[in-house]
């Protein structure tokens, strides 16, 4: 079990890696992204220093430096779901502080990772994370995207009249609905975590295997060259 600052460490920042994302580049992510919120004023106490701020796990920008995703952790026990409000708020209030475009919203415990296309895709699980040319791909595709009761009829297809109704009808009530027909949202996305052995454990092993049960002072005395490569081996990762 992880802390939300391990699953950070040793999880997401090397699947952001994975992706392109270099999280120590502040030109291509921004840890701790400070967003400026409305103050409430609803106790007599003095305000802290932090009253009217939120600070985002991640914010990943783009080639212009302005805001593209959000993306907020949770430590590794806790259901990523748990992070969606929290993630959702912060693309909106960054939006409102930054202007242009809403972010793209993530929200991962390391093993689970989900992506939301706010006001248009409900949110869906993903293997990686998208980089940064994806993410701004994703952004083009957004702004310049057409509802789909706007789209024209192939009447060399269907064109009587009923079926020009009924595939209107449907064009219509998919999206009222706000139905995600891209391929991937259908698709189940498996993650499967594989563990190893630490690398000294792997190595007795394979020492046990050769000699058989052995002190440290026999085995220095054992001239086979694959025992001896092993020690050597053992050795320089301590």
């Amino acid at each position: 079990m992880k802390t939300e600052k391990e699953t950070r460490q040793d999880i997401i920042d090397k699947k952001l890696f994975q992706a392109g994302w270099n999280v120590n580049d502040r030109t291509q992510v921004i840890e701790e992204f400070e967003i400026e919120v409305e103050p409430r004023n609803e106790t007599r106490e003095p305000p802290s220093p932090y009253h009217n701020l939120q600070f985002s796990d991640y914010v990943l920008l783009g080639k212009d430096a302005k805001p593209l995703a959000v993306v907020e952790a949770k430590k590794t026990c806790k259901d990523a779901a748990l992070g969606r409000e929290q993630a959702k708020q912060y693309c909106i209030n960054i939006q409102k502080q930054k202007g242009g475009e809403l972010p793209f919203c993530f929200y991962s415990n390391g093993l689970d990772t989900y992506f939301w296309d706010l006001d248009n895709y409900p949110p869906r699980k993903i293997v990686g994370f998208p980089t940064r040319d994806d993410l701004e791909r994703f952004q083009y595709i957004r702004r310049n995207r057409k509802p789909l009761t706007q789209k024209l009829i192939n009447t060399s297809i269907a064109g009587r009249d009923y079926q020009i109704c009924a595939i209107r009808a449907v064009l219509e009530a998919i999206e009222a609905e706000g139905y995600d027909l891209t391929f991937n949202r259908y698709k189940e996305e498996v993650f499967e975590e594989i563990e190893y052995e630490a690398p000294t454990v792997i190595l007795d092993a394979l020492l046990k295997a050769e000699v058989g049960d052995m002190s440290e002072k026999e085995l220095a005395g054992v001239q086979s060259g694959i025992v001896r490569e092993l020690l050597e081996l053992r050795g320089m990762i301590g």
